[in-house]
């Protein structure tokens, strides 16, 4: 489906279809299964993972019926996590899915979606915080977007610590079908 918008310098077209290459399902033959950071060659382009692996599919990891590996994030970490595209699509966003759920029986853990709209230099949240509480995949939608020209994504996991304090609720994330849509 196509929308034309009228405007003061003319007529454009918004269109929600999904970039190519994308939904990302960090499905990939290369193996990283260790939470340094690294640069990753995915579907969709190379992406950085700092604190996050990625991981086959189990009992105890949502990964989608269709793939076979997903991004998992480390736990009980006290500084933030990220899964960050190294670069960007080009036409604008109106909106972005991310598919998420928790380690087995892992506390919940938090986490938010954030853009740049120059290269990675500065980021900007794209939508509230998300909980990720069960190991039952759920859909995170951020469908107010209107970004134009060029932007690229990170998933940044909150650092809250909670190695010496078990009341502190941070478990391991895991992320999958990452869809961008034009």
């Amino acid at each position: 489906m196509v929308l034309l918008f009228l405007t003061t310098t003319g007529v454009f077209a918004q269109s929600k279809k999904i970039y190519e290459n994308f939904p990302e399902k960090f499905d990939t033959e290369e193996t990283k299964d260790k939470y340094a950071t690294a640069l990753v060659e995915l579907k969709s382009g190379t992406w950085k993972l700092n604190g996050v692996t990625l991981v086959s599919k189990t009992g105890a990891r949502a990964i989608t019926e269709d793939g076979t590996k997903g991004a998992q994030f480390n736990k009980e970490n006290a500084k933030p996590l990220y899964l960050q595209m190294m670069f960007d699509v080009p036409d604008g966003v109106s909106k972005v899915t991310v598919k998420h759920a928790s380690y087995g029986n892992d506390p919940a853990c938090k986490w938010t979606l954030e853009y740049s709209i120059d290269s990675g230099k500065t980021w900007q949240e794209a939508g509230k915080e998300i909980t990720s509480f069960s190991k039952s995949q759920r859909t995170a939608t951020f469908d107010k977007l209107n970004i134009q020209g060029p932007v690229r994504f990170r998933v940044i996991k909150f650092g809250l610590g909670g190695k010496d304090d078990p009341s502190i609720a941070n478990g391991r994330l895991l992320i999958d079908d990452f869809t961008i849509y034009r």
